[in-house]
C-alpha cells in the first residue's frame, strides 16, 4: 500500500470520525511497569489567567534521562489484552473468529497514527513501522530508525530542558490523590485508556 505525502492531496472537507469508546484503562507505575488499573488517574486543574509556573523549578537536580530513553511499544496494550481475554472473548463469542479482538481491526496507539498523519506536513518527519496481521488483526508498532536514535541519544541541553518544561508543566496542571507538584516519584505514573470508534474499529 503506497500513501500519498503530498499534502495537496488532503486539503478537502475532513471526513466523519465516530465517536470514540473508551473499553478499559491501566496504569504505569514510576518504573513503567503495568498495572491493570486507574490508580494513576489525574485530574486537569486549570490555572489561573496569569498562571506564574517556574518550569525551570529543579531542573539542575532532577535525573529524568530514564524517561527521555524510554521505547514506547505495543507490550502495556498487548497485557491489558490478556488481562482482559475472557471479557473481550465473551463480547465476540458469537463471532467466526476465536479472538478476544474480533471485533477490533487495530491495535495501536495514538502516537503512531499520528506520526503518519503528519507526514504530508512535515518534510523532515522520519518514521518506520512494523505492521502484523494475526487472526485478522493489525497491529502497529513503531520501530525507531537509526537517524531517530541518533537525535535521541544527542539532543541538545536546550531541547533537554524544554522537554523538562513540559514534564513540569503537566504536573502544574494535573492534580491526584498522590501526586504533588514537582514529586520526582510520579513523573512516569500516569493512566492510559483503551478506545475503538464505534463503527471502523482501534484499540490504542
Amino acid at each position: 500500500m503506497i500513501l500519498n505525502a503530498k499534502k495537496e492531496s488532503y486539503e478537502r472537507c475532513s471526513p466523519p470520525f465516530e465517536e470514540r469508546v473508551e473499553e478499559g484503562s491501566f496504569s504505569l507505575d514510576a518504573e513503567w511497569q503495568f498495572q491493570h488499573d486507574n490508580s494513576q488517574m489525574r485530574y486537569f486543574v486549570e490555572p489561573d489567567k496569569t498562571p506564574n509556573f517556574d518550569l525551570r523549578n529543579g531542573y539542575s537536580d532532577r535525573d529524568i534521562q530514564g524517561d527521555e530513553n524510554f521505547i514506547k511499544t505495543l507490550e502495556h496494550i498487548l497485557q491489558w489484552i490478556l488481562a482482559n481475554k475472557s471479557e473481550l472473548m465473551q463480547r465476540t463469542a458469537a463471532s467466526s473468529v476465536s479472538s478476544p479482538l474480533a471485533d477490533f481491526d487495530f491495535v495501536t496507539s495514538r502516537g503512531r497514527l499520528t506520526k503518519v498523519f503528519c507526514t504530508p506536513y512535515d518534510d523532515e518527519l522520519e518514521w518506520s513501522l512494523a505492521i502484523t496481521k494475526f487472526q485478522g488483526v493489525f497491529y502497529i508498532n513503531e520501530v525507531e530508525t537509526e537517524s531517530a536514535c541518533c537525535y535521541r541519544q544527542n539532543r541538545t541541553e536546550s531541547h533537554k530542558e524544554n522537554m523538562y518544561w513540559g514534564y513540569m508543566f503537566k504536573q502544574y496542571t494535573r492534580a491526584g490523590r498522590t501526586c504533588t507538584v514537582c514529586s520526582r516519584e510520579c513523573w512516569n505514573l500516569f493512566v492510559c485508556s483503551i478506545l475503538h470508534h464505534s463503527k471502523k474499529k482501534c484499540c490504542k
